[in-house]
């Protein structure tokens, strides 16, 4: 997908942003707030898009090999979107959410198309993932489209509309302000079939970018009836907020 035909893929003008007030977070459950000074936003400018580096090491199925990966993804908070690019050995892998529908795609060598998968199962996967991944431009949680339940003083819901459907998370924050870790039920695709799981989002690293405190090492794992299926180790080494690579 060339950059020109997305809404993903955009430069934001610097003087069209507005600075991020402590009235603008007042009205979130008192964990986000606390999470959202820690991470800086307070006083800076909102972030509307991020491009986003990355390593680590991934493994498509329980028991299998880890597998080192790299990735460039962009975020749009505006378009509530995102289109991520890995390569991990002889595999390019495209994944997105673009226009509320998700997809995923893998070609061999960037040439042989291997996977193609869509359908409401994977937009709801991908909605989850845009959701969550809004960790990496934090201003993005005072978005009117995301809404906040509190469950208690250390936890909130965030649940996000698209297509008719809602996509909700649970993000549990520690007393710091860092997040500790997001849990979610979301499909899960074996061999064609989808079965609905606990998605967890743990193990979470910080580091400032630009000036903004926000997670740059995560584990990804799926949470079955008989054990913790950990598939994705990543960091996050390079973050260009409001631009692109």
């Amino acid at each position: 997908m060339k950059k020109h035909f997305s809404p993903i893929y955009a430069h934001v003008d610097p003087d069209g942003l507005a600075v991020v007030t402590e009235a603008d977070i007042s009205s979130l459950p008192m964990a986000v707030q606390k999470h959202l000074r820690f991470c800086g936003i307070v006083g800076r400018k909102e972030i509307r898009t991020v491009a986003l580096k990355q390593k680590g090491l991934f493994r498509p199925k329980v028991g299998g090999k880890w597998v080192p990966m790299t990735a460039v993804q962009y975020i749009n908070a505006d378009a509530m979107g995102f289109i991520w690019k890995a390569r991990a050995s002889i595999a390019r892998v495209t994944d997105q959410f673009v226009n509320g529908r998700g997809s995923l795609k893998v070609k061999l060598f960037g040439l042989i198309p291997v996977a193609s998968v869509a359908g409401p199962e994977i937009d709801q996967g991908e909605a989850l993932r845009f959701l969550t991944e809004l960790i990496w431009l934090p201003t993005a949680f005072t978005k009117d489209y995301l809404t906040w339940n509190e469950k208690n003083h250390t936890s909130s819901d965030a649940t996000i509309s698209y297509n008719n459907q809602k996509a909700t998370a649970r993000f549990h924050f520690r007393e710091s302000g860092e997040l500790d870790k997001i849990t979610a039920d979301r499909y899960r695709e074996i061999s064609g079939r989808f079965s609905m799981d606990k998605w967890v989002i743990s193990d979470l690293a910080y580091k400032s970018f630009s000036g903004i405190t926000i997670p740059y090492k995560a584990h990804v794992s799926w949470e079955l009836e008989d054990q913790v299926f950990c598939y994705d180790k990543l960091e996050i080494t390079d973050v260009c907020f409001n631009g692109i690579f």
